[in-house]
């Protein structure tokens, strides 16, 4: 790992100038060169047409996401980490002999399943805080501040 860090520093020193170059190109020309690199890329780890037709799928979906104001990288870490997560949740089940109140149990286990239940609870309790703010409608259907204008 080591060297790899250092080959890596030492490649790509040289290069900095070529990068900054790449940048100032418009994203309309790098664009469509980054899919084809990218659908390239898919067809050659098993050489088969389904890989690219997956990889347009999820680019259609990641860009409807993005459009409707979903931030696709919380899916994408799911996808590359949902896999490794199940594994070792299977691993400790097989430990604890099937009692899942083993991860309550453990310092470590517990304070994460606390955090993934914080994380999990707190964008649900803002929005029920916020619905309580806003102002009821008025009785005729009309909007509250509307009413009090006139």
């Amino acid at each position: 790992m080591y060297i790899g860090n250092i080959l890596l520093l030492v490649m790509s020193l040289p290069m900095v100038g070529l990068f900054v170059r790449i940048l100032r190109v418009r994203p309309a020309i790098l664009a469509p060169v980054t899919a084809l690199i990218t659908l390239l890329g898919a067809y050659t780890v098993a050489n088969r047409v389904f890989d690219v037709f997956l990889v347009i799928i999820f680019g259609v979906i990641g860009y409807l996401m993005k459009k409707f104001g979903f931030e696709p990288g919380p899916l994408v870490l799911a996808f590359v980490l949902g896999t490794m997560i199940e594994s070792s949740g299977r691993q400790s089940l097989l430990i604890f002999g099937g009692d899942p109140a083993g991860f309550l149990t453990r310092p470590i286990s517990g304070t994460i399943l606390a955090l993934v239940l914080v994380a999990a609870l707190v964008p649900i309790v803002q929005a029920v805080l916020a619905r309580r703010r806003r102002p009821a409608p008025a009785p005729d259907g009309r909007d509250a501040q509307l009413h009090d204008h006139r």
